[in-house]
Order: C-alpha cells, then structure tokens, then sequence
C-alpha cells in the first residue's frame, strides 16, 4: 500500500502551454515556482530562487489502510531546493529549471521514511509566428523499507511534453502536441505493472478577430499504454479520436476545454480474453480559472478518459474539482485558501474506487522571505471491497530568497 501510495503522489501528467489552472497550495509539498518569490538576480536576464519548507503534521491514518486497521502517526517533511529561471525582454521566451530534494521522517513508522529527488524544466521560445514550447517532470523515490515488499522500495515517475504553434496569419494556424511518460516500480511484485505511456495531436487552430483571447481547436490524437516487463499480464491498449477545443481568456476569465470520441484497441493482449473489447469512451477536460475581484481567485477542472490499472484490463475514469484563494487586504500577505476534489475510477472487471479529498488552510508571508502556514486535508476512499479514511492537520514554514 506505501509503495502504491507513493507511487500515486510522484505521478507526473503533461501541462500544455497554456494557461492552466493553479491547484490549491499543499504544504505537503515542495513549493512551486510561483510560490518562492522573485529570487536573486544573478545576470539581467537570469534569476535564482533557493527554498526550503519543513511541514510537521498529524495524520490518522498513515497506511491508507482500511479503518479497522488504521495506525495514526506524526510525519515530519523537509523540502530543499533550487529553482533557475531565464527570459528576455518581452517575456515570450523562457527556461525554468528545478530539483528539489525531499525527506519524509516518521516518528514511529520508521520503515516507511522515504526520501524523493525531483526533477522538472519549463521551457518556451517565440520566434516570429512560430511558438515552441516543452515541460519535463520525474521523481525518484527510494521508501526506507516497505514490509508488503520485504525491503527497500524505490519507485520511478516521468513526463516530457512538446508543442508547436505555428500562426501564419492572425486568424489561422496550426498546432502539434505529444508527451511521453514512464512510471517504473523496482520491487520486483510491482515490475509486471512498469510502463510507458505515449500521446500525439495536430489541430488546426482558429482565432477569431475579438477583443478578448479566443481560440477554437480541431484535429485528432492517438494515444497509448504499454507494459515493458515480460510477466506483464494486462494488455497494452492503443487509442485515436477525434477532439475539438477551445480557449477563452479575458481579465476575468481563463478556460480551456478539449473533448471528443476515442477508439481503442487491443494491441497486444496477454490475458485479456478474445471474446472482450475495449470501450470506445468520450474523452475530454477542461479547466476554469476565475477572478472576479483583485483579491479572489476561483479554479475549476474536470476530466474523463480511459485508463488503465493494476488491478484490472482498463477503467473508466472521471475527475473534478476546484479550489479557492482568498487572500485578505487588511492584513498584507494573508490568505486563506481550500479545495475539494472527487475522483470515480470505474473499473473493468474489478471494484468501483471513489476517493473524494478536501483540504483547507491558511498561509501568512510575514516578512517577504518567510511564510508560515497551517492546513487540514480529509482524504476517503470507498469501493466494494472496502475503503478507508485519513484525516490531516499540521502546520509549515517556508524561507524563499
């Protein structure tokens, strides 16, 4: 279960390069980029921002285990890190770059102190009507010693995204996305579950002549999932369809949506029975992000997509939520901010699995360099065969340059 935890929180999706919606602040975690401030300038165009944040909290339930077994703990995160950052004048072109390394210390679990290296890059560069951008994450994750595995664990997450806007005229163009992910699971009970995952789209892209940011999206993807390791029972499952988008953005509002039909296919099978097909599924999402006042942000999304797990051939997947940041004038640099999401994994020959998962808190930057924060998360999960609940509370401070 801690392997399968971990693993969870270190998976990495591709971000396009759009404007995408913020997710609600975790002190958990490493802070973002958007979070460590200005930094130090080291030339005109070049800046650093060094961090650390150490987060102390509570947790009942620090297995995820189901509630008759649960085992409370106290867990101690330590993040140390470095952020580069790289633009030009205009600001149309840029190079961020991270690493940050993580220790999580438990007071009387001691087996499953786990350290975490990771790893990311945003990169864009305009030139003339043509628009390039890439992103990059990977995390590697070593668990001090995991008894369901008889040992250490150490656990892989990776993703590399690229695209290309090419505007040959102010109301038409074209776009070229595609991203490639890897998750890899050293204990050797979980090598059967490595894989990688692939996707690739061309649209045609058209701006209709407004006062605002408005775009429309028309083309098609394929996608696919693929077990590497020969023990590998599930099938590898290709997927093409047809999407259409569109992006709204004004000084209000930023939305983006995509969505169409998907066709999948079995491209190798394994065990998976000749009788059974895969679901053809809509596949789309979509994110909100809505500022109605200087002081008041609002962020939605939502999901739905074929997956894959496992556990089972494939799945279903639904996803949504949304956050909101309040940050309050008559003190300055205090905030308050919470968060909701839910999430339906509807699985083929196999359990049902609803996680919902809440969080609330309120962060302080009290001097420029400084911020202090609390925060609580209740986490519940529920299927068939059981489920389980964790309920959160700790506080956190963070030095930014």
């Amino acid at each position: 279960m801690r392997s399968q935890f971990v693993l969870g929180a270190v998976a990495l999706g591709a971000l396009l390069c759009l404007p995408a919606v913020t997710q609600a602040q975790d002190y958990r975690l490493p802070p973002t980029p958007s979070e460590t401030g200005e930094g130090i300038e080291l030339t005109p165009w070049l800046r650093a921002k060094p961090f650390v944040r150490h987060t102390s909290y509570y947790t009942t339930n620090v297995d995820q285990a189901p509630n008759r077994r649960k085992d409370d703990d106290f867990t101690f995160a330590t993040h140390m890190g470095m952020d580069l950052r790289a633009e030009n004048d205009e600001g149309d072109s840029w190079f961020e770059a991270g690493y940050t390394l993580t220790s999580l210390l438990y007071a009387e679990n001691g087996r499953y102190d786990t350290f975490e290296h990771r790893a990311r890059y945003d990169f864009q560069l305009t030139a003339s009507k043509v628009t390039f951008c890439s992103n990059g994450r990977a995390a590697w994750t070593i668990t001090n010693s995991d008894p369901q595995f008889a040992g250490r664990t150490r656990n892989f997450g990776g993703n590399i995204f690229a695209g290309v806007d090419w505007d040959p005229t102010d109301v038409f163009g074209f776009r070229v996305d595609g991203d490639v992910g890897q998750v890899e699971n050293f204990p050797r009970q979980l090598e059967p579950i490595n894989n990688y995952q692939w996707r690739g789209g061309a649209f045609a892209v058209i701006k209709p002549n407004v006062d605002f940011d408005l775009q429309f999206e028309f083309g098609g993807q394929l996608r696919g999932f693929d077990y590497y390791d020969k023990d590998a029972t599930n099938p590898d499952i290709d997927a093409g369809g047809v999407l259409a988008g569109v992006r709204v953005g004004t000084e209000i509002i930023q939305f983006e949506a995509r969505g169409g039909i998907e066709f999948a296919w079995v491209s190798s099978r394994r065990s998976f029975p000749r009788s059974s097909s895969v679901p053809d599924p809509f596949y789309g999402n979509m994110s909100l992000t809505f500022t109605p006042i200087q002081t008041l942000t609002i962020t939605g999304f939502a999901s739905h997509e074929l997956r894959y797990s496992g556990n089972g051939f494939f799945q279903r997947a639904t996803t949504f939520g949304g956050t909101v940041e309040q940050r309050i004038p008559v003190v300055e640099g205090l905030r308050v901010f919470a968060s909701a999401n839910y999430n339906l994994q509807d699985g083929k020959r196999g359990n049902n699995l609803r996680t919902q998962s809440y969080l609330g808190g309120i962060g302080w930057e009290i001097v420029e360099y400084v911020e202090i924060g609390t925060q609580a998360t209740y986490i519940r999960s529920s299927s068939r065969s059981g489920g389980f609940e964790t309920f959160t509370a700790g506080g956190s401070i963070t030095l930014k340059l």
